[in-house]
């Protein structure tokens, strides 16, 4: 099967939800490529993250974690530590981090990716708002509920501001405040 013929299939059987079929031909995918274009190609980093998606879908963080330190690490360097992808990387490392429980790395992460979005003048941007939101869960996490709610509160103000509040995203922000305002009750 070609390369290109290996991911087309891994993408459908994505689509499918056959994540452990679609893992197997994504790592055939990254092995061949990376020989071919070699380790810091933006297509091998590209197929990487692919790889290290759907390894967290099936719960295999620890497998997905050394792909997207690479990934972070060569688009930092090829791209710059500002970059729109530079940045998406650390926030899908980040995730990975506190899947596997590791929440300090998890928040140092994400808060690093939400202070280059702001310093580039990106601070209310939806990829600033989706990283907001998963610092958010990790603080929750942490046990820092009033931070939680804090920042759930100046992502609804913005989702509110830029999408409106009838807009899905806002909604779902809406819920997830409300949810998070719930545990801050209990604790209380």
């Amino acid at each position: 099967m070609t390369l290109k013929a290996k991911a087309e299939v891994a993408e459908r059987l994505e689509r499918l939800g056959r994540y452990e079929e679609a893992v197997q031909l994504r790592a055939e995918f990254v092995t061949h490529i990376r020989l071919l274009l070699g380790p810091d190609d933006p297509s091998t980093l590209t197929a990487e993250v692919f790889q290290a998606f759907d390894l967290d879908r099936l719960g295999r963080h620890q497998e997905a974690l050394p792909l997207l330190e690479h990934v972070l690490a060569g688009r930092a360097h090829a791209l710059g530590p500002e970059n729109e992808q530079t940045l998406l990387a650390m926030v899908w490392l980040g995730c990975t981090q506190r899947s596997l429980g590791n929440l300090p790395e998890s928040r140092q992460l994400l808060q690093e990716a939400i202070d280059r979005y702001e310093r580039q003048g990106a601070g209310e941007s939806e990829d600033c708002m989706k990283a907001s939101s998963h610092l958010a869960t990790t603080l929750f996490q942490m046990g820092q509920v009033p931070e939680s709610c804090e920042l759930r509160r100046r992502i609804l103000d913005v989702r509110n501001r830029t999408l409106g509040p009838d807009d899905p995203t806002t909604v779902s922000s809406l819920e997830n405040l409300a949810n998070t305002l719930r545990w801050f009750e209990v604790e209380d």
